[in-house]
This record gives C-alpha cells, structure tokens and sequence, in this order.
C-alpha cells in the first residue's frame, strides 16, 4: 500500500467510527445527526470514488480482487 493509501484507511477508520455515532444519535431521538449523516456519506464519496490524489480505495480494492482471482 501506498502512503496515501493508507492515509485513506485511516479516515475510512474515522469516518465509520462517526457514521456509527451519527446513527446512534439518529436512533436515540436526536434529529441533528442527520447532518452528520449525510456528512459522512459525502465523505465516503471522497474515500471511495474521488481519485484526485491518487488511485482511490475504489481502484485499490478492484485492483486486489482481481488479483486475488487470477491468483487462483
């Protein structure tokens, strides 16, 4: 993996960590997490589809499973 690629695993890290709150809070009654939920999925646009600074988890995880088949 590369730096930026692990960069991005660790925002991925944070950004379950916060979407999983987000939903707590929705769950719970509080309304105004429904921010931070549509927060977080624009955020998981950006980690997975955006490529502008480099190959995006997107490319990262295709690029793996289709060595993993033609491995077999």
């Amino acid at each position: 993996m590369t730096g930026i690629q692990i960069y991005n695993t660790c925002w991925l890290s944070v950004w379950l960590l916060c979407l999983c709150g987000a939903i707590r809070g929705v769950i719970a009654g509080n309304w105004a997490h429904w921010l931070f939920v549509a927060a977080s999925l624009y955020f998981a646009y950006l980690l997975f589809i955006d490529d502008e600074d480099g190959e995006s988890l997107k490319q990262l995880l295709t690029r793996k499973i289709k060595a993993y088949k033609e491995a077999k």
